[in-house]
């Protein structure tokens, strides 16, 4: 029974691990990386992802253009916060977009094909919403 325990902690470990680091936003049409976000596990022991940096040359210097946070540079910004990690997923959260100003419910989870999938919508059981596939960003050294 331990060894049935420990081999659980351990395939859980993991799967937090794989949605941790730096994935690559992809526009749905083009395919094309618009942004990369960095999810990371806070002080708080809940699961938070900031915009790193905005790939396109002309949203460098992009900015939050509406509601509470009007002005405020897109990259830096935490856009997901407080998530919790239950049943391989990152659930219990709220995603913000800077483009309309608002916060939203949303879950995370990893794909298969080791994707990291994004469903955010208007109501918590994420009925009304739309879900979005990233890639995990290769770094170079």
């Amino acid at each position: 029974m331990a060894i049935v325990c420990m081999t659980i902690m351990v395939v859980c470990t993991q799967a937090q691990e794989a949605l941790l680091g730096d994935w690559c936003t992809v526009d749905d049409q083009t395919g094309e990386r618009l942004s990369v976000m960095n999810f990371f596990k806070g002080t708080d022991g809940k699961y938070h992802g900031k915009v790193v940096e905005l790939c396109k040359p002309e949203d460098k210097d992009k900015r939050i253009r509406h509601g509470e946070h009007k002005g405020e540079p897109v990259v830096g910004f935490v856009v997901f916060s407080g998530f919790e990690f239950k049943d391989g997923k990152l659930v219990g959260g709220k995603a913000f977009n800077p483009d309309d100003g608002n916060w939203y419910h949303a879950k995370i989870w990893l794909s298969d094909d080791g994707c990291l999938m994004l469903r955010g919508g208007l109501d918590k059981r994420l009925i009304l919403g739309r879900t979005q596939k990233w890639i995990k960003k290769q770094h170079t050294t």
